[in-house]
């Protein structure tokens, strides 16, 4: 409100815009939730297999977070429901480190999900989440990295690394800045706004790079691109957290747990 013939845009985060006059302001989320349901299904379908040196016999997954907040939670929303639509019968090992850069502890807790049969972990703890990867490398299981495509970043460092990360849950800042740029030069930035950015924006998506296309067989892959599409066409709808009452995550938990 001090500069009013300013223009500015703000990413990853939303604006309460009953504060004051930010007509001028123009905000976006991510619905992470989507890409999670996604990366929730893959490993729901990929516990299941048989014949494979990662995986074991027993039907869990797991997840590792930083620190609990909706946004954290509304990641892990997107995981269970994904995972229960693939699986119902799959569970899920839930923990939080209780920060972001604890890479110890991030690994302490990923082998502890490995001790109860976890063999696949989704990490969403930061600096601490690189201490899950290493767990995961260490165990002979899959990962599942966050934000950027997590194998890119070891497979010219640490092949033994990059290998076990099946995929990644990502979130295109590149793509939406680009997307703001060319939509106010075309006059189509609604400034005033929350925009939530999903799948069909392709604002968010899963890493689905020679790794995953390594790992991940044929049909698994065909199942995620259809999957992908349903979410997109709106035939299968992922709830958020964000926004919903506490009760909706805790009872999430409760279903999905061992």
């Amino acid at each position: 409100p001090e500069y009013p013939e300013k223009k500015f845009i703000i990413y990853d985060s939303d604006i309460d815009y009953s504060v004051a006059d930010l007509s001028n302001v123009y905000s976006t989320t991510f619905k992470q939730n989507e890409a999670s349901f996604l990366a929730g299904a893959l490993a729901a379908k990929m516990t299941s297999l048989s014949g494979d040196g990662h995986i074991n016999e027993e039907k869990v997954i797991g997840f590792v977070a930083g620190s609990e907040n909706v946004i954290i939670n509304d990641f892990l929303l997107g995981y269970i429901e994904g995972c229960e639509y693939a699986d119902p019968d799959a569970k899920m090992l839930i923990s939080y480190i209780g920060n972001f850069s604890d890479a110890a502890k991030g690994k302490e807790m990923c082998l502890s999900q490995v001790n109860q049969g976890a063999d696949v972990i989704f990490q969403v703890a930061s600096g601490a989440g690189l201490g899950v990867l290493e767990g995961c490398k260490e165990s002979g299981i899959y990962a599942i990295g966050v934000d950027d495509d997590q194998y890119s970043l070891f497979k010219d460092t640490d092949q033994e690394q990059a290998d076990v990360i099946m995929t990644s849950v990502m979130k295109s800042v590149d793509n939406c800045v680009y997307s703001c740029i060319e939509r106010y030069v075309n006059g189509e930035l609604p400034f005033g706004e929350t925009e939530a950015l999903g799948l069909k924006e392709e604002m968010v998506s899963i890493a689905k790079n020679e790794n995953y296309e390594k790992i991940v067989p044929d049909d698994i892959q065909a199942y995620m691109d259809e999957l992908e599409q349903k979410i997109i066409d709106g035939e299968v709808e992922v709830t958020s957290n964000v926004g919903a009452e506490i009760s909706v995550i805790e009872d999430a938990k409760d279903r999905i747990k061992p």
